[in-house]
């Protein structure tokens, strides 16, 4: 008679293996059994990770609040749940002026694009755009 399959939740998402393999090891280490998902799709291609939901770790229900735990207390780790992993909620995309979590990222401007298109149609360059910056919705503040 084949056993009884335990029901598994994900306790986190990573946008890369690495991140969940890590994650996987440090529930290990405490006796918690866990299971990374989507790692060779991401692996293989690691554009689909966004599209696919990342990598996920999963882990026996009844474990489920015992992993969380861990991984907050370890890694700073929020919720799996799409809106706890927003932009809005995560604990580094603050204003460093005045601390408002309430933040954009800033358009890039119509100028830059179209030098950037001119470059590579011209010299036949890859197209490379910098780090978004982020402004500030309370205080103005552009980073």
């Amino acid at each position: 008679m084949p056993e009884k399959l335990e029901t598994m939740r994900t306790v986190a998402n990573f946008r890369d293996v690495h991140e969940a393999h890590i994650a996987k090891g440090m529930l290990e280490a405490e006796d918690i059994p866990a299971i990374v998902i989507d790692d060779n799709m991401v692996g293989m291609n690691w554009l689909l990770s966004q599209a696919i939901g990342g990598v996920r770790v999963q882990v026996p229900e009844e474990a489920y609040d015992r992993a969380m735990e861990i991984l907050k207390c370890q890694q700073g780790i929020v919720d799996s749940t799409p809106e706890a992993n927003s932009p809005e909620n995560s604990l580094e995309d603050v204003c460093p002026s005045c601390g408002s979590s309430s933040i954009s990222p800033q358009p890039y401007s119509r100028w830059s694009i179209v030098a950037i298109l001119l470059s590579f149609l011209a010299f036949g360059l890859p197209l490379f755009f910098g780090r978004k910056k982020w402004v500030c919705k309370d205080c103005g503040a552009a980073w």
